[in-house]
């Protein structure tokens, strides 16, 4: 139904499916970014977050030799080691684990 500005409104709004007449709808709390991959092992964790500080310290290191700024290129060379030590992290996690 839609209300004097236009939207649709909800005339259901807070209560639970049932009640509003669509047992098959479920409501679903709202997941923060972070916790998305909570079923993950910590391990796999550790090594998806390597592998993209890895690319995100390459990129950042070609950026600053293409624009000649040393600054940048370290910033990058160091993001690349941190996250190459990070999927090592990860590796030991697993070998622990098993």
């Amino acid at each position: 139904m839609k209300n004097g500005r236009g939207f649709v409104a909800d005339r259901g709004a807070g209560r639970e499916g049932k009640e509003r007449g669509n047992p098959g709808r479920r409501i679903h709390p709202v997941v923060p970014a972070g916790a998305r991959h909570g079923y993950m092992k910590t391990s796999t964790t550790d090594k998806i977050e390597g592998t993209v500080k890895e690319v995100k310290g390459k990129i950042k290191e070609q950026a600053g030799k293409m624009t000649g700024n040393p600054d940048l290129q370290d910033r990058g060379t160091a993001e690349n080691l941190a996250g190459k030590v990070q999927k090592k992290v990860g590796d030991v996690k697993k070998v622990l684990d098993e």
